[in-house]
């Protein structure tokens, strides 16, 4: 959902589950319409030069800074007197903060207030109310450590209301008038803040709580139902600055990601630099490191940055006392080479550089495996973490990630990255643990199934730095991911996991990018690469051939095919050997390598690739398995075995939320411990 309705009603019969049943009068308002047309509210747009269409959704790029003030004409006018009332729009001196947070936002309250101390200096005061994940909420002992007890509302009333607090990150569970204590009983709600007016004034307050930034239209809501009052509105009364999420607000279950990221990031900008430092630039600043960090933008890391909105003026600024760090600096980027003349690319501004990354990649302590009752299995669930932490989607693996700065040091646009080379080691039996983003409830770590691995692609590019649309950032970053998860063939809740202590690349630069008039290389696709074939001549070397196509006002600059094995000599690196242009039939490429003696024909494993004139790769894997020498394509191996049937057990027609559904199938002619899948709904 993209936000949840602050009023639900009953079904027409007044029974049975609730219902997006609307009254009449209430069907037409603007609060309505967006709720049921599934809008995201944010502000982005209003400042961003660039926007973005991505599978249908538009995101605008954040770029210049901007604030909403709200609710009635006396409340915007107090917001406006209060920071005429600042000197040079600088908020005084700060010398508290208060920090909460439980559950699966432990680690993102841990990591904003490591920034606010050290903001503060060791001589001011740093409250805290977070909560170990894992502690059960029943554990509201007085006089228990802190960190060891589900804290109460009781306890957040008296850090909040007992001392001003000019800093306040507020993680937990709220609605757009609430919050709920981490013992999940107790609530603080927005009439007990407006009982203690001033109690805020001149703070900045930050919440990860989902809804906690959503402004509620008072003519739109129900009469004894729905509470006006929202925290957004009560921050305005307060003459705070307010920052936080106008729908459901994200984070992971063990990860720092998504909306919990973006406010780890935004408390990181709040201390870089020196002097003052303005509150909407800084939350611009974060957002746009967020995507910077990306290797592809999921819908939940759009839904992070659109709904992050700021509520007070922009340009209202804080000036952090100690602690201090410098503003980051670019990279030293890369500086290519033009491609030798006479190819297609040396017509076209085509440069070249090749790339080494060579990540050091940690494993941090296994995570007990738990089945649906939280009882220990045994097992335990493993990641790697690389030299920029972690990558984490839903239902994923978690990857280790590593980000360079390749922008070209002559001006040219990265358009393409080759895999040339590798160096891996192999892990079987490991259980890898998977993304498992979360709004209300610790997220379900489900098994990774995959018959090859994955990811197929090891590098991105994030062209996000420069898409700043007033060029103050303007970079061009590598992400790699050198790691890869395949299912065990003898055991499907393991994978075996391979790490890369070495990548090379190939990067591609071009100078042809502009569209305009009738330039068409810079609107070419990436080579296509079909009818790939081989030959093993004497069984000491292999003969690769491929017909490769694309755009003839781009060429095809080169191609080339890289390899390896599962097992024998040649297992642990790729290597790779260009493929030469046949004179007669310019589409058909070959090439050859050797294989070394003792290496088993039938566990080598290959792949090709092409590049052409404008820098774009084309990749053919064999859907992410690579060719086999001498096995047809489409053909199994090992030869398949007789043909089996599966008949699904009988199931329920239905479930509800948090229920155990129990599915069962039943499978002929398969091996003991065939991986079955099932799926539930569309």
């Amino acid at each position: 959902d993209s936000v949840i309705p602050f009023f639900r009603y009953p079904d027409a019969a007044g029974i049975g589950p609730e219902s997006d049943y609307v009254p009449p009068t209430l069907a037409s308002s603007a609060s309505e319409a967006s709720l049921r047309r599934n809008y995201v509210l944010g502000q982005d747009a209003y400042g961003a030069v660039d926007d973005l269409s991505l599978k249908g959704a538009t995101i605008p790029v954040p770029d210049v800074a901007v604030g909403r003030l709200v609710e009635t004409p006396d409340e915007i006018q107090g917001s406006v007197n209060a920071f005429l009332d600042l000197t040079n729009g600088v908020l005084p001196a700060p010398t508290s903060s208060l920090v909460t947070g439980y559950d699966f936002l432990t680690s993102a309250a841990d990591s904003v207030q490591g920034d606010f101390a050290a903001g503060l200096g060791s001589t001011l005061r740093a409250d805290t109310l977070i909560t170990d994940q894992g502690v059960p909420t029943t554990d509201t002992t007085v006089g228990l450590p802190s960190r060891n007890k589900s804290w109460t509302a009781t306890d957040l009333s008296t850090a909040l209301f007992g001392s001003h607090h000019d800093l306040v990150f507020l993680a937990g569970h709220f609605s757009a008038n609430n919050a709920l204590a981490a013992d999940y009983k107790t609530t603080v709600a927005t009439t007990d803040l407006d009982a203690h007016p001033d109690v805020l004034k001149n703070s900045l307050v930050i919440s990860a709580g989902c809804h906690a930034g959503y402004n509620l239209v008072d003519a739109d809501g129900q009469p004894g139902v729905t509470l006006g009052l929202d925290w957004a509105e009560e921050m305005a009364k307060q003459h705070a600055t307010f920052i936080g999420g106008t729908g459901y607000q994200y984070a992971d279950t063990d990860f720092v990601a998504y909306s919990a990221k973006l406010y780890t990031l935004l408390a990181t900008q709040l201390r870089s630099g020196s002097g003052p430092v303005a509150i909407g630039p800084a939350l611009v600043s974060a957002k746009q490191a967020y995507l910077a960090g990306v290797s592809s933008l999921t819908g939940i890391d759009q839904k992070a940055l659109l709904e992050a909105t700021l509520y007070g003026l922009p340009m209202t600024a804080l000036d952090l006392p100690s602690g201090r760090t410098p503003v980051p600096t670019n990279g030293a980027g890369i500086t290519p080479t033009p491609v030798a003349t006479g190819t297609p690319g040396s017509q076209l501004g085509l440069k070249i550089a090749p790339f080494s990354v060579s990540p050091q990649l940690t494993s941090p302590p296994a995570k007990p495996v738990l089945d649906t009752n939280g009882n220990p299995t045994g097992a335990s669930f493993h990641w790697l973490t690389g030299p920029n932490g972690v990558q984490s989607e839903p239902g994923l693996p978690a990857l280790p990630k590593k980000i360079d700065d390749v922008t070209s040091t002559s001006g040219e646009v990265l358009r393409g990255v080759g895999f040339v080379s590798g160096t891996y080691s192999d892990t079987a039996g490991v259980t890898p643990l998977t993304g498992a983003p979360t709004t209300e409830q610790n997220g379900v770590h489900s098994n990774f199934v995959s018959p090859v691995f994955f990811p197929q692609r090891l590098a991105s590019v994030n062209y996000f730095g420069a898409l700043d649309g007033n060029g103050t950032d303007g970079r061009t970053r590598l992400i790699t991911t050198p790691a890869q998860y395949r299912s065990d063939p003898s055991n499907i809740a393991t994978d075996t996991e391979r790490s890369y202590s070495q990548l090379g690349l190939q990067l591609f630069y071009s100078a042809n990018t502009s569209t305009y008039g009738a330039n068409t290389p810079a609107l070419a696709a990436p080579p296509s690469i079909s009818g790939v074939t081989d030959t093993v001549p004497g069984g000491i070397a292999v003969t690769v051939s491929a017909h490769i196509t694309g755009d003839p006002s781009a060429g095809i600059q080169k191609a080339w095919v890289t390899y390896t094995a599962d097992a024998g000599p040649l297992h642990g690196a790729w290597q790779s050997v260009d493929l030469v242009q046949n004179p007669v039939d310019s589409t058909l490429w070959t090439g050859t390598f050797t294989l070394p003696i003792g290496q088993s024909v039938a566990d080598v494993r290959y792949i090709v690739q092409a590049a052409n004139g404008v820098g774009l790769v084309g990749l053919d894997n064999n859907r992410g398995d690579g060719y086999t020498p001498g096995v047809a394509v489409g053909a199994t191996v090992p030869p398949a075995t007789a043909p089996t049937s599966i008949t699904l057990d009988l199931v329920p027609a239905s479930g509800v939320s948090d229920d155990n559904l129990a599915v069962g199938a039943t499978l002929v002619g398969a091996p003991s411990g065939s991986p079955v899948t099932f799926t539930l709904g569309s």
